[in-house]
């Protein structure tokens, strides 16, 4: 009859393992998890009143973590010469999942102008999600 035996070594690793899979950390909290993206951007003139702003809507998120929306625009001038994109600059934090965006304009040089948005998710500790996919709309002057 032959024996099998196993070394300090080999055990170790497995031991360790067994230790912290049945201490509770084998798996992830939902602290550990990264923060959502949101979803369902969409960005379209305001209706009545409201047809010279831009509103944006999302999805809300039900991650209990998030507290909150970043709102972020660039713009893109269109015209005879068109303009280079900005960099994305933070235009709001809200509770809602709506922005309604009343800076948007135009000017002589670029009688339409293409806007860009991103969302992020914000913690109740102030960290923020990744950037959603951009929804974009060309905005040209209510005549």
């Amino acid at each position: 009859m032959h024996r099998h035996s196993l070394s300090v070594r080999t055990l170790l690793p497995l031991l360790v393992a067994c230790f912290f899979i049945l201490a509770g950390f084998g798996g992830c909290s939902q602290s550990d998890k990264p923060l959502p993206s949101v979803f369902g951007v969409k960005a379209g003139r305001g209706e009545g009143d409201l047809a010279d702003r831009v509103l944006v809507t999302w999805d809300a998120s039900t991650d209990s973590r998030v507290e909150g929306y970043a709102i972020y625009r660039a713009e893109e001038g269109l015209g005879s010469t068109p303009g280079e994109k900005s960099e994305f600059v933070l235009q709001a934090i809200t509770f809602a999942t709506q922005y309604l965006d009343e800076e948007v304009h135009t000017t002589e040089l670029y009688p339409s102008i293409l806007y860009y948005y991103q969302i992020t998710v914000i913690a109740e500790d102030g960290s923020r999600g990744p950037m959603s996919d951009e929804a974009s709309i060309e905005y040209s002057s209510v005549q």
